[in-house]
């Protein structure tokens, strides 16, 4: 996949994007806090207490908080990947830009060999 890169100003910007992620995983800690707080509001209210036509709330509000942290692992999981990908562009847009630049100077080293062949042909 080519990236039509000529300079390190057209490069990816991980660290914006690095940012981005950090603020996607620090929202997604506030999915960790409300799990517990819901796993702490089990724990302290007895079976009856949560209990719904004699059937208790307590495991669904255990299942719900599991439910919640995976919802903080899933935010996570997604930012790291954001993050592998954006890094992984950038080395590919850099080996781009190093091949980009082997190419200018192998056209002026065979633009030099021409001008002084020429030059030599010219001078007899």
């Amino acid at each position: 996949m080519g990236y039509s890169i000529t300079s390190e100003s057209q490069f990816i910007d991980v660290q914006t994007i690095e940012s981005g992620c950090n603020e996607i995983r620090n929202a997604g800690e506030c999915y960790k806090n409300c799990a517990k707080k819901l796993e702490d509001a089990a724990d302290i209210c007895n079976i009856n207490a949560l209990s719904v036509d004699k059937k208790t709330m307590q495991p669904t509000m255990y299942e719900m908080a599991t439910e919640i942290k995976k919802i903080r692992e899933n935010v996570n999981s997604f930012s790291e990947n954001i993050q592998e990908l954006a890094n992984d562009i950038l080395t590919s847009q850099k080996k781009e830009l190093e091949a980009y630049r082997a190419y200018q100077r192998e056209l002026k080293a065979k633009e030099s060999i021409k001008e002084n062949n020429d030059a030599q042909v010219k001078n007899g």
